[in-house]
């Protein structure tokens, strides 16, 4: 756990919790590639696979968002 903290809503409080990525990230597994992208049968299954997570993520009441960046 990178940081916790606790924010409040206009439904209460709402505990925090912001976790490093886990393993290789897109852009990383991308730069590995020839062109630098993905090609459209790897996309449309990485696009699929991430519907199904946020789905997922959202049924179990969990906020996510896409704060992390790096910087060169």
């Amino acid at each position: 756990v990178l940081d916790s903290f606790e924010i409040e809503g206009p439904h209460g409080v709402h505990p925090c919790i912001l976790y490093p990525p886990a393993g290789v990230d897109i852009l990383d597994y991308m730069q590995c590639l020839e062109g630098g992208s993905l090609p459209e049968n790897l996309l449309r299954v990485t696009i699929r696979f991430m519907l199904i997570a946020l789905d997922y993520l959202h049924g179990a009441n969990v906020i996510h968002t896409g704060g992390y960046s790096k910087t060169a």
